[in-house]
């Protein structure tokens, strides 16, 4: 009987879920780490929250060398239509954003797409970090607004050698200072991983490109995973130990709001909220009430949390609304419900 070894398992958290695993994606390898995995008699494994790779061994060798495997590449595709509302994304920053092309983009070179997000390690490390990149397939668009009669595109590698150093004239209408390039870099003969893009008009506007020519754009997430030589192969070709990766998001954090409306007699008194975590659960901290309205018989508190709460899948507990007063305090309601990650103000509204 064939014995096999893991070699590798890729790992998705969530630090929302109790578990803090993920179930949220389907992990394929891309058609080239494919190709891999066939040509090296490998096997890949995916569940719900992890991908396992292993290789079938021979009086405890592998039966196929691994050292010319120096990168592999995954792509992460999100099943869960709701994990956008409590997770904290590079997607919700503002830059994550197409913008359109400036009127004048002086002497910087424009590719108007809007960013993806790669997970990758540096060689020797199990480390996964996260990055924003252009992601292109095969070449580079170009557009430049420039005096220049000519400008230089220079792509360099991690190791910020010249992989690409290409001239082009940059057409001029008569009469007009300045001209406009509009052309495509072929990047085809480089291998996947990350690039740095240049050019000679604007030297210190370097763009940070990802070259995956099999690149799905259903993909979520793309990891990269770097290897040396003899990354997962001994020098009498045993395996190496299983060398595990994790991708790890977290939750959105937000402040609380609960809304405190007391009608009646309950208007006449003062109240707080408090926490009381239990088992090993994090102290959430309020601020003192503000109030929002003031007449004889209504009143409505604001009280928000001292600091921003992340969000759990399993609900914060023990938080109470607390009636104040010279004959010492009084909970009044207990368990208040945590408002909900989809809540854009997470507000709570109780009444009295």
């Amino acid at each position: 009987m064939t014995a096999y070894h893991e070699l590798i398992r890729l790992n998705v958290k969530h630090a929302y879920y109790s578990d803090g695993v993920s179930s949220d994606f389907d992990i394929k390898p891309l058609t080239k780490t494919a190709r891999q995995i066939a040509n090296h008699r490998l096997i890949f494994r995916a569940d719900e929250s992890s991908a396992k790779l292993f290789a079938p061994l021979h009086a405890d060798k592998v039966m196929v060398s691994l050292d010319d495997i120096t990168g592999m590449t995954f792509g992460l595709s999100l099943k869960n239509p709701a994990f956008n509302m409590f997770s904290a994304l590079s997607e919700q920053d503002p830059s994550h954003k197409a913008a359109p092309r400036p009127a004048d983009t002086a002497g910087k070179l424009w590719i108007g797409k809007r960013p993806s997000y790669i997970l990758q390690n540096t060689v020797g490390s199990t480390n996964l970090t996260e990055k924003a990149y252009t992601l292109l397939t095969c070449s580079l668009p170009v557009d430049v607004d420039t005096q220049d009669k000519s400008v230089t595109i220079t792509v360099k590698n991690e190791a910020a050698e010249n992989v690409i150093e290409h001239v082009f004239a940059v057409p001029k209408e008569e009469g007009q200072a300045k001209g406009r390039l509009t052309t495509a870099l072929d990047l085809s003969l480089l291998e996947d991983g990350p690039y740095t893009v240049s050019v000679s008009s604007a030297p210190g506007n370097a763009k940070d490109i990802f070259l995956l020519k099999d690149a799905h754009e259903s993909c979520f997430r793309y990891v990269h995973l770097k290897f040396a030589a003899t990354g997962l192969m001994n020098a009498d070709e045993t395996p190496k130990a299983r060398q595990d990766f994790d991708v790890s998001f977290t939750a959105i954090e937000k402040k609380w709001d609960y809304l405190v409306t007391l009608t009646g007699t309950n208007a006449a008194h003062d109240y707080k909220i408090v926490h009381v975590p239990e088992g090993g659960a994090s102290q959430i901290n309020f601020e003192n009430p503000v109030v929002e309205l003031q007449e004889t018989k209504k009143k409505i508190l604001r009280i928000t949390t001292a600091a921003k709460v992340a969000y759990k899948q399993k609900p914060y507990a023990n938080i109470k609304l607390v009636k104040t007063g010279g004959s010492g305090d009084q909970d009044v309601l207990e368990n208040l419900p945590n408002p909900s990650p989809s809540n854009a103000g997470s507000e709570v509204y109780i009444q009295l």
